[in-house]
């Protein structure tokens, strides 16, 4: 089994941070209308869940799971694995994601969304790369990162270390 990383990039503390703070701004900005959180699966579900706790509005939250990486572990094109549960037509949504690289998932899951019939779509990440397109809306942004691979926080490695409290820089890559 391989042994997490150890280089810690983000600890527990620097984390409850982004989290407080992204959810004061999203309570701003939504002003109490009712929204529905979209958590990306797996990698969003830990921040998904401390965040829509600190969230004061109305609330519904949906699951997408969205996959670029064929059966033979190869990146290829995107495909919708689990889609949503609920409607969300004439809603304002908010989709979670962990971490924003390629883009490739926004890219998908905007029209996808917005073909439901939900009347606006935003984004927030808790982690960007500053290696993602700039031309990329994500309208809320926990920290920009550098190009490294991470886990811990609901990011893996193989299936493992989701269930770390922190953020671990890894050598370790992706196919």
């Amino acid at each position: 089994m391989p042994q997490p990383c150890g280089d810690i990039v983000l600890d527990e503390k620097a984390i409850a941070g982004a989290v407080d703070r992204l959810a004061r701004q999203i309570q701003n900005d939504y002003g109490g209308q009712p929204l529905v959180v979209i958590g990306i699966l797996k990698g969003a579900a830990i921040f998904m869940s401390d965040l829509i706790r600190k969230l004061r509005i109305p609330l519904r939250v949906d699951f997408l799971r969205v996959s670029s990486y064929s059966a033979e572990g190869r990146s290829g094109d995107l495909r919708l694995e689990f889609d949503l549960t609920q409607s969300v037509a004439d809603c304002h949504v908010l989709v979670l994601e962990d971490v924003v690289d390629t883009g490739q998932t926004l890219r998908f899951v905007r029209p996808h969304l917005l073909g439901k019939g939900a009347l606006s779509v935003k984004f927030c990440s808790l982690l960007r790369k500053t290696t993602s397109p700039r031309d990329l809306l994500v309208d809320y942004v926990g920290f920009e990162i550098g190009a490294d691979y991470v886990v811990g926080y609901g990011m893996d490695l193989d299936g493992l270390y989701r269930n770390l409290p922190w953020i671990e820089r890894c050598e370790a890559t992706k196919p």
